[in-house]
């Protein structure tokens, strides 16, 4: 059992959220979105290249951020992590970008095909 000081929960209270960008906003990144602002993340960010699913995305999550490249969203500083929420074919290009740009990835399987 490991037991928290009272120091330690304070830095807990108040440190920064962690900084999310996603790319790729279709519906899978809808759950990506629920589950990272329920474990208490920002979403800083997301990526799409198809405009109309941007712009709607990015007003039905009050995400201030949109780019149609990913490799803008990865330009961001603070960014802490994404996750790669597009179609199979584009994880490879996306998930070596993130990595590129030091920030941690999640992607689904396959990271490419």
């Amino acid at each position: 059992m490991i037991v928290a000081s009272s120091d330690t929960l304070d830095t807990a209270r108040t440190a920064r959220p962690v900084r999310v960008g996603i790319i790729g906003a279709g519906n899978i990144a809808r759950n990506h979105v629920e589950g990272y602002r329920a474990a208490g993340a920002e979403i800083v960010a997301i990526a799409d290249t198809q405009a109309q699913t941007l712009v709607r995305r990015a007003r039905e999550w009050g995400v201030e951020h949109a780019f149609a490249d990913h490799r803008e969203l990865l330009a961001m500083p603070g960014l802490d992590a994404v996750s790669v929420c597009t179609p199979n074919a584009a994880h490879h290009a996306a998930t070596l970008a993130a990595a590129a740009a030091g920030v941690h990835v999640l992607c689904e399987k396959p990271v490419s095909l």
